[in-house]
């Protein structure tokens, strides 16, 4: 057996090992390789904060993520889970930053952050994943204030456009970007923060004004609230603890174990015809001050 340190380096260089789960992702990525750094370009770990799904949410989710996987892109999912013991979601920039250190250990190109309440169309992600830039987000309505989420606003269908912020419901890094010193969510306060430390690095959000996701619940906002309001926010969470809603939307999904929407978990062939629903699947219906 020939000793590695016998092989020249020239031949050690090209040995590169790409797997890819479909001709798709194959050709994507062979056609980027030799401009791109990352061995498997877009790749992307999607991290749910929270897991304390508002109904519909899961199932959208896991839809968006199955659909551009489907398309090409290596994509996984995980939860973060929050401490159902003490106060539940207390410390969400805390997991947003536990999401990141996941994500960056197992070396994935780039970072998903959502949250528990969003309410995504089957192509939001892939459409996300078509811009070649770091830092992008959809176009976020904020039910509360009645106006888009994030500064500048803008109105719908004005393409893509720069932030100065975005709505941390629904965000797609670079994972890199995490390399700049202190940049972390941890100890902000404020909704734009985020944004002008990353503008310290020359780092700006993008939003697709055209790419819209809806959400179950308006912001939070809990850093704006007096002590007393954020106590009653937090003890409301922790008296109102349930099992996470992992639901289907469709009472009658043939993709359901234990209660659980999972066609994940399915097989090739169940997941072929799991593949052409979603292929039939339109948007998804007005959601905006649902009724369930």
């Amino acid at each position: 057996m020939q000793q590695f340190y016998d092989v020249p380096i020239s031949e050690v260089y090209n040995w590169v090992i790409q797997p890819h789960y479909n001709p798709i992702e194959k050709k994507r990525n062979s056609e980027r390789f030799s401009s791109y750094w990352h061995l498997r370009p877009d790749s992307v770990f999607v991290a749910s904060i929270g897991t304390s799904w508002q109904p519909h949410s899961w199932n959208r989710v896991v839809d968006m993520i199955m659909w551009a996987n489907f398309k090409g892109y290596n994509v996984w999912f995980q939860e973060v889970e929050e401490d159902h013991i003490n106060f539940p979601m207390a410390n969400t920039q805390v997991m947003r930053d536990s999401a990141i250190m996941m994500g960056k250990d197992a070396g994935f190109d780039k970072i998903c952050l959502i949250d528990n309440d969003v309410l995504p169309d089957k192509e939001v992600l892939f459409k996300l994943l078509e811009h070649p830039f770091p830092l992008v987000s959809p176009y976020i309505w904020d039910q509360g204030e009645d106006h888009a989420l994030g500064i500048p606003r803008y109105e719908r269908g004005q393409g893509l456009q720069p932030m100065r912020w975005v709505g941390a419901s629904f965000m797609l890094f670079k994972a890199s970007i995490f390399n700049c010193p202190d940049i972390k969510f941890s100890g902000l306060y404020q909704e734009g923060q985020f944004g002008q430390k990353l503008a310290h690095y020359g780092h700006q959000f993008w939003v697709d004004t055209d790419v819209e996701v809806q959400t179950f619940t308006p912001p939070g906002r809990m850093a704006q609230h007096n002590f007393d309001t954020r106590l009653d926010m937090l003890r409301s969470r922790y008296d109102n603890k349930e099992i996470p809603n992992r639901k289907a939307i469709d009472s009658d999904s043939p993709w359901v174990k234990s209660d659980v929407y999972c066609p994940f978990l399915f097989g090739k062939e169940e997941q072929k015809d799991y593949f052409r629903h979603l292929q039939s699947t339109g948007n998804i219906p007005e959601l905006i001050n649902m009724k369930v």
